[in-house]
């Protein structure tokens, strides 16, 4: 069966201004394993750090569910998270965007060392090195002696390739 807005909003209700979801109704009785109540909060943090919950025995990402009880149509392609919080989904922090796009908008990445998006030390030049990844390729933005002109030469590539989308190097 496939979800459709008055089907979502027999089961759940959605805040825009909170981005939180409720149950509706209370769960199943064999809902033995994550049985609800009216009024519950609806949604756990998925392994992904994104909240999901189950409607008619599917799981759905809350922050698509978000666009879609707003919309009446899902996302065409991916969801932004204007802010970066996976749990964040209120309407207005959520926007649609292309892969591309949705991955300008990341954050530092945790094996770098730099503290700067796009910005790495080369060691056997004693210099900063700044690069871009566009669609799973990186290209390369340059060599710098100051860490800063390595950070202003990302944020500048990152405005080029992501426009709006364009996360902050630190």
């Amino acid at each position: 069966m496939t979800l459709t807005p008055e089907r979502l909003r027999e089961v759940v209700s959605y805040n825009s201004e909170t981005g939180e979801f409720r149950w509706l109704q209370n769960s199943s009785p064999y809902a033995k394993r994550h049985p609800y109540s009216a009024g519950d909060v609806a949604g756990a943090r998925h392994s992904n750090g994104y909240l999901a919950f189950w409607v008619d025995r599917k799981k759905y990402l809350a922050h698509r569910v978000a666009f879609f009880w707003v919309h009446g149509r899902w996302p065409s392609a991916d969801l932004d998270h204007v802010n970066r919080d996976r749990t964040d989904n209120r309407i207005v922090n959520l926007r649609e965007a292309s892969r591309v796009q949705n991955n300008g908008n990341s954050g530092i990445p945790n094996h770098n060392t730099s503290g700067i998006k796009g910005v790495r030390w080369h060691a056997a030049r004693g210099k900063w090195v700044a690069q871009i990844s566009i669609n799973n390729r990186c290209k390369y933005l340059g060599i710098y002696a100051d860490k800063e002109d390595a950070r202003v030469a990302y944020e500048k590539a990152a405005r080029e390739y992501f426009g709006e989308f364009a996360a902050r190097a630190a």
